[in-house]
């Protein structure tokens, strides 16, 4: 298995067992995790417990820096806990595994005005140098994907981030992004025109 999949499958449980919490517990977990959107792993000393409480010793520095797989997780993370707020927790999770993020942004393109305004933003996003830019980029877009209802594989989603802290992946990640983007585009627009005929 690859230090990737080893952080996907890490990233899954937190979000089992945050699903799992009883409703009062998981809504105070999902603020703490709010409260660490748009700050270093180092600035959010109450989401700790949640991030690293059986974390593999690899995975943590020891002395005092963030490593790769801590930053993603912690980015997906919070990014997850902005996309529940305001929702349901009991009854709805925006953990989705069938909805990586192109087709998730995809799908926000409700008409032709909307599709010309999301893709510039997703152009931007894909655009970001660093794993800090697509998580940066993300805090924008998701979110407009939580108002719309629309999940997002966050599984997939911590597994880009922490290969996008390797620098010769990011083509890798925005390029694969892109496609699932341009895909969902493609067969709505099927969709649509078959709807018609």
């Amino acid at each position: 298995m690859s230090r990737a999949d080893e952080v996907k499958h890490f990233t899954e449980g937190r979000l089992k067992w945050l699903s799992g919490l009883p409703e009062n517990r998981r809504k105070a977990v999902l603020s703490q995790l709010r409260h660490g959107v748009g700050k270093s792993p180092e600035e959010s000393p109450k989401t700790w417990g949640i991030l690293m409480l059986d974390m593999p010793d690899a995975w943590l520095h020891e002395d005092g820096k963030v490593s790769y797989e801590e930053k993603a997780i912690y980015d997906a993370l919070t990014l997850y806990a902005l996309h529940m707020q305001g929702v349901d927790g009991a009854s709805r999770s925006m953990y989705d595994p069938e909805c990586r993020v192109g087709s998730a942004i995809a799908r926000l393109a409700t008409d032709k005005d909307e599709e010309e305004r999301i893709r510039k933003r997703f152009v931007i996003l894909l655009s970001a140098s660093n794993e800090d830019g697509f998580a940066y980029y993300l805090r924008e877009m998701i979110p407009r994907l939580s108002k719309a209802g629309i999940g997002l594989d966050y599984g997939t989603l911590v597994s880009d981030l922490y290969r996008a802290c390797f620098t010769d992946n990011i083509p890798t990640v925005s390029f694969s992004w892109g496609q699932d983007y341009y895909r969902t585009l493609t067969h709505s627009k099927e969709g649509n025109s078959n709807a018609q005929n």
